[in-house]
């Protein structure tokens, strides 16, 4: 048994995706092993994904699984909308001003084209909360 262990030739290859090795002994026989139950494959990594709602640090609001910006370029619809907003004037999410740039938490520009966000006013059933400001923006 240790003249075979010691004469033995491994050969790796693969076929249709299983990983054989062969063993050819001394005595010119080959011993065929199928070491596919050896192979340890890495586990996928699912990305993460966050859960529906405000997140307060990146200025973010999920629903459905989709992310949107609470800051940039802002269209008003009546349909087909990404989020329900609700404007009030006391305990909001978010305090939005308007402004020409639109790039840090709260500021919005309104646009008929090209926006990042659709949103849909509402007076019940919204996903946010909003007051407008003229300064001190962000989320609360």
């Amino acid at each position: 048994m240790k003249k075979i262990l010691l004469a033995s030739l491994f050969a790796l290859f693969s076929i249709g995706g299983f990983a054989q090795a062969f063993i050819v002994g001394s005595h010119s026989n080959a011993i065929h092993r199928d070491i596919t139950s050896q192979i340890v494959y890495p586990e996928k990594e699912e990305p993460e994904v966050k859960p529906d709602g405000l997140d307060k640090e990146d200025c973010t609001f999920t629903k459905n699984g989709k992310t949107f910006n609470l800051y940039g370029k802002v269209r008003i619809v009546d349909n087909f909308e990404d989020l329900k907003v609700r404007i009030v004037d006391n305990f909001e999410d978010v305090r939005v001003c308007f402004s020409s740039f639109g790039d840090d938490c709260g500021e919005v520009i309104i646009v008929d084209n090209f926006e990042d966000i659709k949103v849909r006013l509402v007076d019940n059933f919204e996903d946010i909360k909003v007051r407008l400001v003229n300064a001190n923006e962000g989320v609360k």
